[in-house]
């Protein structure tokens, strides 16, 4: 067992990178008419899809097309309305599902975004990286 003042001390330990989370911004557009808004999202690969606040979605003329019951953090199921635009991240572009979320919500990009338009986190940098896709 390795004594304490050499993990202390060890490199790969102790790193003064910081790990967590981040935002990026990302556009989101009506499919139909190209109307759109900008803002910075939580980037959340525990999260299926992108969350908006619902008067956002409105706004630029997203319509809701279906509903779906998701999981919460703390265990909670519960419905959300869906509705289908554009996302654009880091100048990629994929058509995707956009959940309509209660007002106050912080918009969240989640993974299948970032699955379809093959980024990844780099968790050292805080940042998101092109990756090759899988088949």
């Amino acid at each position: 067992m390795p004594s304490i003042s050499r993990v202390q001390n060890d490199p790969l330990i102790n790193r003064s990178i910081k790990v967590g989370t981040f935002d990026v911004p990302i556009t989101v557009a009506n499919l139909s008419t190209g109307q759109s808004v900008t803002v910075k999202a939580l980037v959340d690969t525990g999260a299926t899809l992108t969350v908006l606040p619902a008067s956002i979605l409105r706004e630029i003329g997203v319509e809701p097309t279906s509903t779906d019951v998701f999981e919460l953090a703390d265990g909670r199921r519960v419905e959300w309305l869906i509705g289908e635009v554009r996302v654009t991240v880091e100048g990629l572009t994929t058509p995707s599902l956009c959940i309509f979320g209660e007002e106050g919500v912080s918009p969240i990009l989640g993974v299948v975004v970032l699955e379809s338009v093959a980024l990844t986190i780099d968790p050292a940098h805080l940042r998101l990286v092109k990756t090759t896709g899988l088949m």
